[in-house]
C-alpha cells in the first residue's frame, strides 16, 4: 500500500495505533482517474452481501473529489455508497482538509442535510484539547463526528516499515487519521448494536452518534470508544469468558 493507505490502515487495525486491533482489514485499491471510482462501492457491497457481512462490516473512505456538474460516474457512486448505508452498512468519510469552509465533495456532501441518519458519516478533525482544526471542513446542515486529527501518530510505508509519524488531517492526510479511527471504533461496537437489533441504519448511525462521542469543553462531540472504567470493554469481557471456561 501506498503512504496514505498504510497510515489509514494503521489507525484502524494497527497493533500500536488501530482503534479496532482484532478486526479484519480489506483493501480495495482503485484509481480515481479511470472508472475505477464509479465502481468501487458496487464492488463493495457485493463482497459484503455475497459473504453474508451486511451486519458486521465497517466501510471508510478518504478520497474525494470537487466538480461542479456531477458526472454519471459520480452519481453512480453516490448511489452505491446509499445502497451500503441502506442495508446497514455503516460508511465513514473523511470531512476534507480545505477548510476553514463548508464541504462541497462528494461522496462527504452525501451527508449534508439536516436529518442525516439515513446517510453516510462524516468526520472532520479536532486537536487532543476538542477545538476544531482550521483546516477541517464541516456540513453546512448534517451532523459531524469529530475525532483526533492533528499531530496523531500513524504508521509509515517501506522503507520505513515498523516506524510512526505524526500526521494532520481528516481525509487525505486524515484520512489518515480521523475517518478510519472512527472505522475502528464503530467495528468494535458492531457487536454491541447487533445484540440490541440496531440493524436498521438509522438506528445504526443514531447509536454512533449518540453513544460514541461526547461532548468536550470546545462544544464539540468528539469520539469516544465507550468505555468509562465502570463497565468491562471487549477485552475485558473475553478475559472473564476465559478465566471462567
Amino acid at each position: 500500500m501506498g503512504a496514505h493507505s498504510t497510515c489509514s490502515a494503521s489507525k484502524a487495525v494497527g497493533r500500536f495505533a488501530g482503534s479496532a486491533k482484532r478486526a479484519t482489514l480489506v483493501v480495495v485499491k482503485f484509481y480515481p482517474k479511470n472508472a475505477d471510482a464509479a465502481l468501487i462501492f458496487e464492488t463493495i457491497a457485493q463482497d459484503i452481501v455475497a459473504k453474508g457481512r451486511t451486519h458486521h462490516s465497517v466501510v471508510t473512505n478518504s478520497w474525494s473529489q470537487s466538480r461542479k456538474r456531477p458526472t454519471r460516474a459520480d452519481r453512480k457512486e453516490a448511489s452505491d455508497i446509499m445502497m451500503l448505508v441502506r442495508r446497514g452498512v455503516p460508511v465513514i468519510l473523511g470531512a476534507g482538509n480545505d477548510g476553514p469552509g463548508f464541504i462541497t465533495k462528494l461522496p462527504a456532501s452525501l451527508a449534508d442535510r439536516e436529518d442525516n441518519l439515513l446517510g453516510p458519516i462524516v468526520v472532520g478533525a479536532v486537536d487532543n484539547d476538542g477545538n476544531k482544526a482550521p483546516f477541517s471542513e464541516e456540513l453546512r446542515d448534517g451532523r459531524v463526528l469529530w475525532a483526533p486529527g492533528v499531530g496523531i501518530s500513524c504508521a509509515k510505508t517501506s522503507p520505513d516499515i515498523g516506524t510512526y509519524v505524526t500526521e494532520w488531517g481528516t481525509s487525505y492526510v486524515a484520512g489518515r487519521s480521523a475517518a478510519p479511527l472512527v472505522a475502528g471504533v464503530v467495528a468494535e461496537q458492531l457487536t454491541e448494536m447487533n445484540r440490541q437489533g440496531l440493524f436498521h441504519p438509522a438506528l445504526r448511525n443514531k447509536y454512533i452518534y449518540e453513544h460514541l462521542q461526547w461532548k468536550r469543553p470546545s462544544g464539540l462531540p468528539v469520539l469516544w470508544n465507550g468505555m468509562d472504567g465502570t463497565r468491562p470493554g471487549p477485552l475485558d469481557r473475553a478475559t472473564a469468558s476465559r478465566e471462567e471456561s
